[in-house]
C-alpha cells in the first residue's frame, strides 16, 4: 500500500458518494485494506482530506498558464470556448476530480484555508474583467462567473452520472459552450414581468412538528463541518442524546434526510400547484420556479441542507430506493414536465438533468446568500441576481449582452 493510492481511492470514493471526514470505512472498502493499513500513512482522516487539497490545488496549477492565455483570446467567445475546452481537458485527464471540484467552490466560507481558492480566483477574476469590457456591471459580472462555473462542472457531473467517463465527457465541450451562450429556452418569447410575478409569489414556512430538536442539530453539525462530517455520532453528540436514542426516530441519517426531503417536497408541490401550473412562457415559468424554490429555501434551511445533500448522492445509491436528483425528481415531478412539456432546447439532456443544472445553479446561488449573512439569520432576498439567474439559464450569455445593447 502507498500513499499514492490511498489518495487515488480517496478521490475515487469522493466522486462515487463523497469521502467523509468521518469514516474512512469507504475508502478502507474501495482498496481492500483494513482502516488501520491506511493509519500507517496517514495520522487522521483530516490529513486525507488536506492531502487532497493540497494535491487537486496543485495538479490545478500545472494547467494555470494555458487556462490564462486562452481566456486572453480576443474574441470573448472565443476565450470562453477555449477555456470550457481546458477545463474539461483537466477534469477528463484526472478522475474523480469533478465531484471534488464542485464541493471547493461550494465552500467559499473556507477560501482562506482552501489552497485551491488563490488560483481559481486569478481565472474568475480575469473572466470577471471580460464581461466588464464587454459592458457588463461589475456585480452582474461576478454573477455571470459563477454561473459559468456551475454551468460547466453540473454538466460534466450531469453526464458522468448518466454512465459516461470522464474521458467522455470532453465530446460534450461545443454543446456545453454553446448552452452557456445561448441558454435552454426557445428564442422570441416575451419578457418576463418581474416585479408581478415579485409581488405575486408569498411562500410562508410551514410547520414540521417532526423536524424537531435533532433536526436542528442535523443542521447545526452540517453549519460547522459540511454534509459530509454530519455523522450519527455528532447529531447526537448535539442534540444531548445518546445514538440508540437517535436510532430510535431514524434508521440511518439517510432516512433523517430523506424524511426531510418528502416533507418539503410535499409542501413545496403545493406552492407549485398555485404559482406555476398556469399556461405561462417556458421563461416566466423557470422565473416562477426560481423565486419560489429561492424564498422557500431562504426560510427553510433544513430543506436547503437536503438538496445540498442531495446533489452529491450517486444516481442509485442507497437500498432498493434512488438517490441523487433523481430522488428529489421522482417527489417533484412536475418540475421536470416544465422542462419536457415547454420545449425547452435540452441539447440532447434527458429533462430530469436538464433540471438538475438549474437546480445545481440555484443551490449555488441560495448558498451564496447564506455565506453572506449573519450565522442564524434569514438571507435578505436579492431578486437581481435571481432575474440574472433567469436569463442567463433561458437566454444564456446572449441574453445578457442583448440588454446591453
Amino acid at each position: 500500500m502507498e500513499k499514492t493510492k490511498i489518495l487515488s481511492g480517496a478521490f475515487t470514493v469522493w466522486q462515487k458518494s463523497m469521502f467523509t471526514r468521518t469514516s474512512l470505512t469507504p475508502l478502507a472498502r474501495e482498496l481492500g485494506v483494513s482502516k488501520a493499513a491506511i493509519y500507517r500513512y496517514f495520522p487522521g482522516k483530516d490529513s486525507i482530506i488536506d492531502t487532497m487539497e493540497e494535491y487537486f490545488a496543485g495538479k490545478y496549477r500545472e494547467n494555470t498558464p494555458r487556462m490564462l492565455e486562452v481566456l486572453e483570446a480576443k474574441c470573448l467567445k472565443e476565450g470562453i470556448e477555449g477555456y470550457t475546452r481546458e477545463l474539461i481537458a483537466f477534469l477528463s485527464g484526472n478522475p474523480g476530480f469533478i465531484r471534488f471540484f464542485i464541493s471547493r467552490l461550494y465552500h467559499q466560507y473556507r477560501r482562506e484555508t482552501l489552497p485551491f481558492w488563490p488560483i481559481i480566483e486569478k481565472e474568475a477574476l480575469l473572466l470577471q474583467e471580460r464581461f466588464i469590457a464587454t459592458g457588463f456591471e461589475k456585480e452582474e459580472s461576478a454573477l455571470c462567473v459563477r454561473y459559468f462555473y456551475t454551468h460547466v462542472l453540473s454538466w460534466a457531473h450531469l453526464l458522468t452520472g448518466n454512465g459516461l467517463n470522464e474521458t467522455e465527457v470532453y465530446g460534450y465541450v461545443s454543446v456545453i459552450a454553446t448552452s452557456f451562450f445561448e441558454g435552454f429556452a426557445p428564442p422570441g418569447l416575451p419578457e418576463v414581468p418581474y416585479k408581478t410575478v415579485e409581488k405575486e409569489i408569498r411562500v410562508l414556512p410551514e410547520a414540521f412538528p417532526e423536524e424537531n430538536r435533532i433536526i436542528n442539530s442535523l443542521l447545526a453539525v452540517v453549519a460547522k463541518e459540511g454534509i459530509e462530517g454530519a455523522s450519527i455520532s455528532r447529531i447526537a453528540e448535539e442534540a444531548g442524546y445518546s445514538k440508540s436514542t437517535l436510532y430510535s426516530y431514524f434508521k440511518n441519517k439517510n432516512s433523517m434526510i430523506l424524511s426531510i426531503l418528502k416533507n418539503h417536497a410535499e409542501a413545496v408541490d403545493r406552492l407549485y400547484t398555485r404559482f406555476c401550473s398556469g399556461e405561462y412562457p417556458v421563461n416566466e415559468t423557470i422565473y416562477r420556479l426560481i423565486l419560489l424554490i429561492s424564498r422557500y429555501l431562504c426560510q427553510t434551511p433544513s430543506f436547503l441542507v437536503t438538496l445540498n445533500w442531495l446533489r452529491f448522492q450517486s444516481p442509485r445509491s442507497g437500498n432498493n430506493s434512488k438517490g441523487g436528483m433523481e430522488s428529489l425528481q421522482d417527489r417533484l415531478p412536475r418540475f421536470v414536465q416544465v422542462m419536457k412539456n415547454r420545449e425547452c432546447r435540452s441539447f440532447g439532456l434527458a429533462p430530469e438533468r436538464l433540471m438538475g443544472i438549474l437546480w445545481f445553479q440555484l443551490i449555488r446561488e441560495i448558498m451564496d446568500l447564506y455565506g453572506n449573512s449573519a450565522p442564524g439569520s434569514t438571507p435578505q432576498e436579492k431578486t437581481v441576481p435571481l432575474r440574472t439567474l433567469q436569463i442567463l439559464f433561458c437566454e444564456g450569455l446572449e441574453g445578457i449582452e442583448r440588454r446591453h445593447q
